[in-house]
């Protein structure tokens, strides 16, 4: 997996290194970028005061909406929610 962010299209990306020409995510913001690897995060069930400290330190404004707005939500409702959350970051 690579996530690098490309100049010639001002995008943060995601790949696989077998199949660098085909994305897994493209965003126009960092903020963006960020949101995705943040649900990674939570996704891997870190802390949320260690979610919330690294935030910080990298600058990520959303986490404490991330980890609202994801509380509580059942399967099939998280996944839309985690679908559209790094587009909603992009503003």
């Amino acid at each position: 997996m690579l996530t690098y962010f490309d100049q010639s299209s001002a995008t943060y990306r995601r790949c696989s290194l077998e199949d660098p020409k085909t994305d897994w995510f493209s965003y126009r913001s960092f903020q963006a970028a960020l949101a995705q690897l943040f649900i990674e995060l939570y996704e891997d069930e870190l802390p949320d005061e260690e979610m919330l400290a690294i935030a910080k330190k990298v600058g990520f404004r959303y986490a404490e909406r991330l980890i609202a707005e994801s509380a509580g939500l059942n399967r099939e409702a998280y996944h839309a929610w985690a679908s559209a959350f790094p587009r909603a970051c992009e503003a």
